[in-house]
This record gives structure tokens, sequence and C-alpha cells, in this order.
């Protein structure tokens, strides 16, 4: 499977829908790429791609499971080697996912927008 990034571009409609099918895909071959690594990680994988609101219990599968799937984007040349181990490192880091996973279901009233702040992706 060769990934080329600009053809996950989207500027219309069209493109959505070609795209949506690329990351479908890409995530099948992924799941296939897995089979054969074994029932545990495929479990991970199973929970990373179709669980939308992980809780604190959890969090160890899904960051197994997204870890494993930049390796298999690192594999395939999709990202480099340093971008892998920048997401490795991230993953290692479940205090910081369960924290941010635990206020989340503190949100009180209008906590909302407070809590999406702390977002680093938020702040650049």
């Amino acid at each position: 499977m060769k990934l080329v990034n600009s053809d996950y571009d989207i500027a219309t409609l069209e493109d959505e829908l070609r795209v949506d099918a690329l990351c479908r895909e890409l995530l099948l071959a992924f799941y296939n790429d897995r089979l054969g690594a074994g029932i545990e990680e495929h479990e991970a994988t199973l929970l990373a791609i179709n669980t939308l609101e992980p809780d604190s219990s959890e969090l160890a599968a899904h960051l197994k499971g997204i870890c494993e799937f930049y390796r298999f984007l690192a594999a395939q040349q999709a990202i480099t080697a340093a971008a892998f181990r920048e997401i490795e490192n991230e993953c290692q880091d479940s205090g910081y996912y369960r924290q941010r996973i635990d206020s989340f279901w503190d949100i009180q009233g209008d906590g909302y927008f407070a809590w999406e702040e702390e977002c680093s992706l938020k702040n650049g």
C-alpha cells in the first residue's frame, strides 16, 4: 500500500467522499496487518478504532492501539521514524491522558470551554 499525503487533501464534497474511502482502505489494511500480530494486539486495535469516548479503565488498550497504528504508518513510510518516536513517547504518558479523561467527566455547568482551552492542540 503506497500512501501519498496529498491524496488526503479535501477541497470539495467529492474529495471528502474519496478521502473517506481512502481512510477505510487504510484502516482495513491496518486491521489485516494486526490480525497477524495476535489476538491481544487485535483487541487493542479494535478499541482504538471503535471507541470514541474512552474511560480511564480502557486507556492502556487505546494508547497501545494508537501506537500500533502509527507504527504501521511508519512501516508504510506514511510518517517519518522521528514522528513515530514522538507519538510513541506521547502514548507512554498515560497519566496525562487519564487526567484529561477524568477531568472531562468532572465538568460541571459551563465548564466545558475552560476544559477545552487546556488542550495543547488549541494553544499551538
